[in-house]
């Protein structure tokens, strides 16, 4: 089985993209083989092929274990069959019920799929609720992923019992989880498998730890997102990593896979959910806002959605105020994550980053964010990076070089003589007027430019004080 993975935004890739057919058979037909995706924040914490029994400890596939003792190592069962030569699919080299029916998955041939289970001697029903695939997923969950509505129904009409399947003990997802997650996601299947097994609208399961409406919302799928928000879905879902319904329709706006109308889908997904209660400040276990986030990957998109959804400008996560971590963001460079297989060679490259300055200009002007915040100091932050754009917009909108961090220092304490002339200027004139020290409308010496006055009294008292002497023509 052939894994296509999305990588975080910045994220090196380092694993092969060989593709390989099921079951290791040689195969003259052509296959469209299931493809995993790895989405934002490892959407995935699992191997597809590997299993771990949590009773017996068993660890498949030669999986490496540092417990310190030994583990055996099992594929699932496979079903013999032979099927007479009349049979399409029994031209092939194959020997297992399941290889046969992968085959036919993979070509969406219902009909095929019918003469075969019909061939089969043995209880098609107890093979459809019991069987495995390689990937350990089940037969109804490789037909929801295929989104081939009428095999699933065969399987249905079968005896595949759909609740059943999504409770299992070695079940990774329910059906309508996989039904939304597949690059071939079908509707019509998601919502049978819904009316076979409403509970699973907000199951997940220790395998692959996300509900439906998860997959729905990363898919960009705003009908289903719809469907399932009106069936009782839980918009504030959190699953590894801090990923919420809501964080992952944010990251579809972003998604260098999408294209431009699928960006705008996956903001009208992430405004659905808003409507519907996901909550725009909610602190997710790993210790972030949905909007924190957004500013410290610099996505320009996501937080001015976020703010029209009256997202708090000034939340702190990890001690750091959204406008300090606009700033201690990091600058992603654009990578290529490239593989080949069967002679394909891709690459994957990331939306590029709104820069810093626009980043504190959305957050300034757009919701009046906090500038002087005592634990975070975002000038004394700006200054120190030697962000000269982000500390020139900041003490235009007010900051205070005189603030101190917690080791006591400000902003004059790394503003020196041989520092940028504007900085300087600005600097001098947020720091007040030069006699009284009063901030707000002030006039600089027109000689000298370097001082400056709150009117005409302090300029001609510190003229005749000391100015005088010190004034040097520019």
């Amino acid at each position: 089985m052939s894994h296509h993975h999305h990588h975080e935004h910045g994220e090196e890739c380092d694993h092969d993209h060989d593709h390989h057919h099921e079951h290791g058979e040689d195969c003259d037909h052509d296959h469209d083989h299931h493809h995993h995706h790895h989405e934002h924040d490892e959407y995935c914490d699992h191997s597809h092929d590997e299993e771990e029994e949590e009773e017996d400890e068993e660890h498949v596939h030669g999986e490496h274990c540092n417990h310190g003792h030994h583990h055996n190592h099992y594929k699932p069962k496979q079903t013999p069959i032979e099927l007479p030569k009349n049979i399409t699919p029994a031209n092939h080299n194959h020997t297992t019920l399941e290889e046969y029916i992968t085959c036919a998955l993979s070509r969406g041939e219902a009909e095929e799929v019918r003469q075969i289970l019909a061939h089969y001697k043995g209880d098609v029903a107890k093979w459809l609720n019991e069987a495995r695939f390689e990937d350990f997923s089940h037969p109804l969950a490789q037909a929801c992923m295929h989104g081939n509505q009428k095999i699933v129904q065969i399987f249905l009409d079968n005896g595949a019992d759909v609740a059943q399947l999504d409770i299992a003990r070695d079940s990774m997802a329910p059906c309508l989880f996989w039904s939304l997650h597949s690059p071939k996601a079908n509707d019509e299947v998601a919502k049978l498998m819904y009316e076979k097994n409403p509970q699973a609208i907000n199951q997940s399961h220790r395998k692959v730890p996300y509900t439906p409406i998860m997959a729905a919302s990363q898919r960009g799928n705003l009908k289903m997102v719809s469907f399932l928000l009106e069936k009782g879905a839980n918009p504030n879902f959190e699953g590894p990593n801090g990923m919420t319904p809501l964080v992952m329709a944010l990251d579809g706006m972003c998604d260098p896979h999408k294209d431009e109308t699928g960006q705008l889908t996956a903001k009208l997904v992430a405004q659905r959910l808003v409507q519907s209660g996901a909550k725009v400040d909610l602190e997710t276990e790993s210790g972030f806002t949905a909007f924190w986030r957004a500013c410290m990957k610099r996505m320009g998109g996501q937080m001015k959605m976020l703010l029209d959804a009256n997202a708090d400008a000034n939340k702190a996560c990890f001690e750091m105020s959204p406008l300090s971590a606009i700033i201690e963001s990091q600058d992603e460079k654009p990578h290529q994550c490239g593989g080949h297989g069967h002679g394909h060679h891709h690459h994957h490259t990331i939306v590029p980053q709104t820069s810093r300055e626009d980043c504190v200009k959305l957050l300034l002007e757009h919701k009046g964010a906090k500038i002087d915040v005592n634990y975070s100091n975002p000038l004394f932050r700006a200054l120190t990076q030697g962000y000269k754009g982000v500390a020139l917009i900041l003490l235009e909108n007010g900051a205070d070089p005189k603030q101190e961090t917690e080791e006591g220092k400000t902003a004059f304490d790394i503003i020196t003589e041989g520092s940028d002339a504007e900085l300087k200027k600005a600097l001098k004139k947020a720091d007040g007027c030069t006699v009284c020290k009063k901030t707000g409308s002030l006039m600089r010496c027109s000689r000298c430019q370097d001082v400056w006055y709150c009117g005409k009294d302090c300029q001609t008292k510190d003229w005749t004080q000391q100015h005088k002497t010190n004034c040097v023509k520019k």
